[in-house]
């Protein structure tokens, strides 16, 4: 009893698909690498790191001892506050080189995606999908094929979300401590007013 031999149709998407998930895998890569290197391997970017670690947990000791009736208490805490979201401020300017690079590493894969399976059919759905969704799935692909079949963008964009996801689960990112965009923007309004 032999097994049926797979169509040619089948055949000729499985290649083009195994190489778009490979190609995604290796950007993934390739941009946490950057990450790592313009960012968390950085001796600044680690003593930002434990100085905003340390502030935060003398913070919290300092609030949890702390009598809000005593009138130094305030201006103990504003400062406490103050030289966190200055360490928080540090921090994410390495933060914000290593997502420059990803980006840039990201739009160059992108294109040269872009060049290498434009118009091949890397995937056929077994559904047709939403008009919402479709022009993703058929990006790149003729108007006049089969709207069940899928572009590379498609399958790369899928592959980079779970790749990222996975990444993010194996290696937890740490960040600098302190109060976040959004309540440094709340207390700057406040004082405004």
């Amino acid at each position: 009893m032999s097994t049926p031999a797979p169509s040619a149709a089948a055949e000729s998407t499985l290649v083009p698909f195994f190489q778009v998930i490979l190609f995604a895998a290796v950007v993934s890569a390739i941009s946490e690498a950057a990450q790592w290197y313009l960012v968390r391997r950085q001796p600044k970017y680690q003593e930002i790191k434990k100085r905003s670690a340390d502030v935060a947990a003398q913070f919290e000791v300092f609030k949890a001892k702390a009598n809000p009736t005593k009138k130094g208490t305030s201006q103990q805490i504003k400062i406490y506050e103050t030289k966190l979201s200055e360490l928080q401020r540090g921090g994410s300017g390495f933060q914000m080189r290593g997502a420059l690079a990803s980006v840039l590493i990201l739009v160059l894969a992108y294109t040269q995606l872009n060049t290498l399976f434009e118009g091949v059919v890397v995937a056929k759905l077994p559904f047709e999908p939403f008009q919402l969704i479709r022009g993703m799935t058929h990006k790149g692909l003729p108007d006049t094929s089969d709207p069940r079949e899928c572009s590379a963008t498609f399958i790369y964009i899928l592959t980079n979300v779970v790749i990222r996801y996975a990444a993010g689960l194996v290696f937890p990112k740490t960040k600098v401590h302190g109060p976040s965009i959004w309540e440094q923007a709340v207390k700057l309004a406040d004082k405004m007013q």
